[in-house]
């Protein structure tokens, strides 16, 4: 399989799980590569891909996005400690999701536990990433960040 082939295999995967876990429209806009750094003023869950398929999955978000989903989901305001699980949840969610719709498409990988980091930050370390900006209405953006290693 092409290398253009895989990308879009994992960006497909990705969206779709994105699409089928939210409970509201998502609108996907243009990926964009990302080479050297992606700093963020946000919070953002952090999930690991094993497999055949190595890199890192990030969901990146305002905390007032992660909030909306959350009482669209639950019909409950969380916030703290509270969203903060909430957000590791959510990303194990997708990230699992999108680990499902990668095997269907024939590619064995495994996803590790979340990570959430909250405020100031650069995620670094990295050759190639890519940016998929999501349009979540009137709750906000969010942002698909696929960090892909050699």
């Amino acid at each position: 399989m092409q290398v253009n082939e895989v990308i879009t295999a994992i960006l497909n995967s990705a969206i779709e799980g994105s699409a089928s876990v939210f409970p509201f429209p998502l609108t996907t806009q243009k990926p964009s590569l990302v080479k050297t750094s992606f700093p963020m003023n946000a919070t953002a869950v952090l999930i690991g891909v094993t497999g055949d398929l190595r890199g890192r999955f990030l969901l990146v978000a305002e905390d007032s996005v992660f909030a909306s989903v959350a009482e669209s989901m639950y019909g409950m305001t969380l916030s703290g400690e509270m969203l903060n699980s909430f957000v590791g949840e959510i990303g194990n969610i997708v990230a699992g999701t999108m680990a499902t719709k990668l095997s269907l498409r024939k590619f064995r990988v495994d996803i590790t536990p979340p990570t959430v980091l909250s405020g100031s930050t650069t995620i670094s370390g990295f050759k190639s990433a890519i940016q998929v900006p999501v349009d979540a209405g009137e709750r906000g953006q969010l942002t698909l960040l696929l960090i892909f290693e050699e």
